[in-house]
């Protein structure tokens, strides 16, 4: 027997073996990528799975991406939850509520995340957010849910573009995957905030 066919048969077997290690994995689900659809989140990160890594370290980018992604998420838990107690109009109430949610399981799986990657983020507000805090805190009423709203406008709009940018341009495939995944939901956060708006803007009339 030839030398290429010996290395003809080892490659055969060694198909045939990725296959059913595949094959089993596929059937596992205790592994991560049969979780959450099938796809990878940033709270299955702490179990080593990353297989689609480009590289071994998360770029700057990437970091950047996830202290501000740490910013967005404080502040939207800290409006959210005020947005639930003072808000008047059931839409401000609903998508505070969303927000709460959504961003209490980011803001889990990027802790968990930065910890594993070693990656510096944040554990409070900087001034200039606390500041935003601060002035939605002193409103009441229909003042309050106008203000809401609007600072919902500005940080949607935000974290569409960073996250998007994060989706197509990262480094670090874990981060790419998790940023794509943030895409439905965050465009629903822009739909339930311009339903939001519309009623609150005609009471404001």
């Amino acid at each position: 027997m030839g030398l290429r066919q010996n290395i003809q048969i080892l490659l055969i077997a060694a198909s045939a073996a990725t296959a059913q290690t595949q094959q089993q994995n596929s059937a596992d689900p205790n592994n991560p990528a049969n979780q959450n659809g099938g796809v990878p989140t940033l709270l299955n990160h702490g179990a080593g799975f990353d297989e689609l890594n480009q590289g071994p370290f998360p770029t700057v980018t990437d970091k950047q991406f996830a202290q501000l992604t740490m910013y967005r998420a404080m502040l939207e838990i800290q409006l959210g939850q005020m947005a639930i107690e003072r808000g008047t109009a059931p839409g401000v109430k609903a998508l505070g509520h969303r927000m709460v949610a959504d961003y209490s399981k980011w803001k889990t799986g990027l802790e968990r995340a930065a910890g594993r990657f070693e990656i510096k983020v944040p554990s409070d507000l900087d001034a200039k957010r606390k500041a935003t805090v601060d002035r939605l805190a002193g409103l009441t009423g229909r003042e309050f849910d106008q203000a809401y709203v609007k600072e919902m406008m500005d940080l949607q709009n935000r974290a569409l573009t960073i996250t998007q940018h994060e989706a197509a341009n990262a480094g670090f495939a874990r981060f790419r995957n998790w940023a794509g995944l943030m895409m439905p939901t965050l465009e629903e956060h822009m739909k339930m905030t311009k339903q939001a708006l519309q009623p609150v803007e005609e009471a404001s009339r």
